[in-house]
């Protein structure tokens, strides 16, 4: 897909262009010097054109290698955990807000799988 938006589409419309203004000239009597000079224009677009390509081609290879450095440097950081859910943490005891269950919820409840006294969910799962 990107090679036909990017370079088919927009070339075959520059070719159909090209093709119908060089049809017209010949038809007005054009001249030689007229189609050196249109040819050089589209050679120094083509290597413009080329020159851009690379230059970003570089640029990304560069990010690429400044993305691992940086990934390498954090490599040996303590990962930090999401502070939303205290539960998640093991604070859950010392927060008083927390240790109040409701009495048909059941998430508190020592006999059932996964249950612990004194917890509460606050996902709202």
């Amino acid at each position: 897909m990107s090679l036909g938006w990017k370079i088919l589409i927009p070339g075959g419309l520059a070719w159909t262009l090209l093709i119908a203004t060089l049809r017209v000239w010949r038809r007005q009597g054009g001249s030689t010097g007229v189609y050196l000079i249109g040819g050089l224009i589209i050679a120094v677009l083509l290597v413009l054109a080329f020159a851009w390509d690379f230059a970003s081609a570089r640029t990304a290879e560069r990010r690429a290698v400044e993305e691992e450095e940086s990934a390498e440097q954090d490599a040996g950081a303590f990962p930090v955990p999401p502070m939303d859910l205290p539960h998640y943490h093991g604070i859950a005891g010392s927060v008083p807000a927390l240790t109040d269950q409701a009495p048909d919820s059941g998430v508190g409840d020592p006999g059932r799988p996964g249950g612990a006294a004194g917890v509460k969910e606050v996902t709202g799962a």
